[in-house]
């Protein structure tokens, strides 16, 4: 028999509330029983299924979590991440990486800015030339005589 660590809080809830129930009712009422009264209810669970529920191998969906809090009248408890190690050193990672990530975006965008303001000057040289008659990659001594006025 499963302890209810190794069935999970969901397992452990579920065969917590099977076990109220026989208490109520002054006798035992095994999981075929009630998988059966649930059938009978109007949510019925194969049989494999409401074992692995109750053994803990098997995590159940919303739908399923909602249909038996409402046989049992109470909410199951929420499963959630088990978290077994201390988060302060991962935290503390997590915040440095961050910190060097947006160092790094604003290295990039005072490049960006460089590139945008190298982009302005060259293009203010190309248009002087350009109103100038000659070309920009053309040295102004090589330029024909009628383009040098």
């Amino acid at each position: 028999m499963k302890t209810p660590e190794q069935r999970g809080k969901f397992g452990a809830w579920l065969v917590e509330q099977r076990d109220r129930l026989s208490r109520e009712r002054g006798h035992k009422l095994l999981a075929e029983d009630l998988r059966r009264e649930l059938a009978e209810w109007g949510y019925p669970l194969g049989e494999a299924h409401y074992r692995a529920l109750e053994g803990g191998s098997k995590r159940p969906g919303r739908e399923t979590r909602e249909a038996l809090a409402r046989f049992f009248g109470q909410e199951p408890p929420s499963e959630g991440p088990q978290v077994s190690q201390d988060l302060g050193p991962l935290v503390a990672a997590i915040r440095e990486q961050t910190a060097t990530m947006n160092e790094l975006i604003g290295l990039l965008r005072a490049s960006a800015l460089a590139g945008v303001a190298e982009g302005q000057r060259r293009f203010e040289v190309e248009e002087a030339v350009h109103a100038s008659g000659g070309r920009p990659d053309e040295p102004r001594e090589l330029q024909s005589p009628e383009t040098q006025r």
